[in-house]
């Protein structure tokens, strides 16, 4: 993993993360041992979204909250 923001959205009522990973070469068996990493650190569930390399901005940026309520 090059570079990785987390994405806080809501969706259904609920807080949803996902962990957009800048990856070579990702597959599923590594998007698994991360997402279990997550579970294990910080005893929540989150996704893995692999993203080309140079895809997520240099702004200094590491966990991004775009939740929506309605």
């Amino acid at each position: 993993v090059a570079k990785a923001r987390l994405v806080v959205v809501w969706v259904g009522q609920q807080d949803q993360m996902v962990l957009r990973s800048e990856v070579d070469g990702g597959d599923d068996a590594l998007s698994a041992a991360i997402a279990q990493s997550i579970r294990d650190l910080c005893n929540v569930r989150g996704e893995v979204e692999f993203v080309e390399l140079g895809s997520i901005a240099n702004d200094g940026v590491v966990i991004e909250d775009i939740r929506q309520y309605e």
